[in-house]
């Protein structure tokens, strides 16, 4: 059952209680894998550089500008998170970068709107259901941890 509008519970369309057991328990392959909250430099570097990772060789994939990602996750200053707050994660499997992704909230879009919506964005991942849900999950219980409601994406800042 999704999580949409109900009052004192996390709203999600995308992750729930059922959606998630059922996943991970029909699943044909099991998946060890961890998710950690970006801590340090390396693990920025490695947040920054996994798309490349991901994509190398992908003929139709068109990178971003690396020098705005820092700014854009909240690893340098940008006018954006004067008002907003990030938290990074990465997916680790099998001691290689597995999958990223940023939990944000928009506390101006908050007021305006009355609402503790959550966003998540720079969402990559290996072709992994368990870990895509793992990531998705991190992000979900780490804006319920700051009374957020509800949780949309992916929306990523933009130097816009």
């Amino acid at each position: 059952m999704p999580f949409l509008q109900t009052p004192g519970r996390f709203e999600s369309a995308l992750l729930t209680d059922a959606f998630m057991n059922d996943t991970l328990e029909n699943s044909t392959s099991p998946s060890h894998f961890e998710i950690v909250s970006v801590s340090n430099r390396q693990q920025q570097k490695q947040f920054l550089n996994f798309p490349w990772t991901l994509y190398a060789g992908d003929e139709n994939w068109v990178p971003p500008l690396r020098h705005r990602q820092k700014q854009l996750v909240n690893f340098a200053r940008h006018p954006f998170y004067e008002e907003a707050e990030a938290q990074t994660f990465l997916a680790f499997k099998d001691g290689q970068v597995a999958g990223r992704i940023a939990a944000i909230i928009d506390r101006a879009h908050n007021a305006y709107y009355k609402e503790r919506r959550g966003m998540f964005g720079f969402f990559e991942c290996i072709d992994d259901q368990q870990v895509a849900h793992g990531l998705l999950r991190a992000a979900q219980d780490w804006h319920a941890e700051r009374g957020n409601t509800c949780m949309r994406g992916p929306l990523n800042p933009s130097m816009n």
